[in-house]
């Protein structure tokens, strides 16, 4: 482009020094029309580094036509969220796409999550969204092996998932893994002890369905030398113990940023959260439970008010929040209550607990964290999700 820049007139000049800048704000097909307007527009597209990376929304597609579009622009990431297709998700239509690093797909199957690998083992970074399908279909985690370059891997899965262990043993390169939305994790199916010389590089690990947390987790975790962020979704069992994972996380020595998503927010919750002096990131969204809801906010904000982190997230599901409109008739309020004064309205029954609760709107609750934890960056939020990447 720069010799061609040498010989243009003066109106041509501008247009060959701004367009370049404004075609990243366009969509896909506003930047093909671009295309259309005259050779020069069309040159100055074909050599933009637009392509580069290319995100796709809402959009009809011709997989075969598109890649092979795309590969004349050597795309070496690409998004594609709600998307239909027009011809079927195979592995070759991806394959065409040989300088491809960083590949993201919502709604997708998990035979093509399955085969993917196949046509693109140079792949560094997969971030999928499965679509909701019925329980019996599960997920075949064999694949990672195929992608010796695999740094980061995302899956929203949506349903059982099998191989666990010996993905574990093929984790190469890893740096992040995390498995979402996953209807169940055994996790006595997990290695309680493997060589720690083999996994240096993870350092993000996100786990759920956690329906138990049991003490081998805890072996399986200290597997992972460098991990400083960890994440864990729907932990609803009545077997583990708060104080007991939280002393064990605060023993890991890098670990900096802890998810816990639909989490049930146990009575010692609050005691076991003061232990983690190491976390500057937290994120808790506590799980629904219509008796014990405000329980589990006066167990959040006790164990977290003292905490020296530099960021908190406190989010709250949409089921949440429905639930909290339907039982207490006002919108974005939630209700707290202390496990003491817990003990002294259950004298009176379940009734009598629920009217000792405080309803408290998300802005107010937002505003007296804040206060409390100045140097902290405070954010309470409903509708939230961790799948919002997408």
């Amino acid at each position: 482009m720069d010799s061609l820049g040498e010989h243009l007139s003066k109106d041509e000049w501008l247009v060959y020094n701004t367009l370049p800048f404004i075609l990243p704000f366009l969509t896909v097909p506003d930047v093909l029309h671009c295309r259309q307007v005259c050779t020069l527009w069309m040159r100055i597209v074909n050599d933009s580094t637009y392509w580069c990376a290319v995100t796709l929304r809402n959009y009809k597609l011709t997989l075969d036509k598109m890649t092979d579009f795309l590969q004349g622009f050597k795309t070496n990431h690409l998004k594609l969220v709600d998307c239909e297709y027009v011809d079927e998700c195979t592995t070759s239509c991806f394959e065409i796409l040989t300088h491809l690093k960083k590949l993201e797909l919502s709604n997708c199957t998990s035979k093509l999550v399955e085969t993917i690998a196949e046509g693109n083992p140079n792949l560094e970074v997969l971030r999928v969204s499965l679509i909701v399908c019925p329980s019996a279909l599960k997920l075949d985690l064999s694949f990672v092996s195929k992608m010796p370059r695999l740094k980061q891997l995302t899956i929203y899965c949506h349903r059982e998932v099998q191989h666990l262990k010996e993905m574990f043993t093929t984790l190469g390169n890893l740096e992040k893994l995390w498995l979402l939305r996953v209807t169940h994790i055994d996790f006595e199916d997990l290695p309680s002890s493997m060589n720690l010389d083999r996994y240096p590089q993870l350092q993000s690990l996100g786990l759920g369905h956690c329906t138990e947390l049991p003490s081998t987790i805890v072996y399986f975790v200290k597997t992972f030398p460098n991990l400083r962020e960890l994440c864990f979704e729907y932990c609803g069992s009545s077997k583990w113990d708060p104080v007991d994972i939280f002393n064990f996380l605060r023993e890991l020595p890098s670990l900096r940023r802890l998810h816990l998503i639909e989490f049930n927010i146990k009575e010692g919750f609050d005691k076991g959260l003061k232990l983690c002096t190491n976390l500057e990131e937290l994120t808790i969204s506590p799980c629904c439970n219509r008796f014990f809801m405000g329980r589990f906010n006066g167990r959040i904000f006790e164990g977290v008010k003292n905490l020296k982190l530099k960021r908190f997230t406190w989010g709250f599901s949409a089921t949440y929040m429905m639930h909290c409109k339907r039982i207490f008739e006002v919108a974005d309020r939630v209700p707290f209550v202390s496990d003491a004064d817990c003990l002294h309205g259950s004298l009176g029954g379940i009734e009598s607990e629920l009217k000792s609760w405080r309803l408290i709107t998300l802005e107010d609750l937002q505003h007296e964290l804040q206060e409390l934890m100045k140097t902290c960056r405070v954010r309470v939020v409903k509708n939230y999700s961790p799948q919002d990447f997408f």
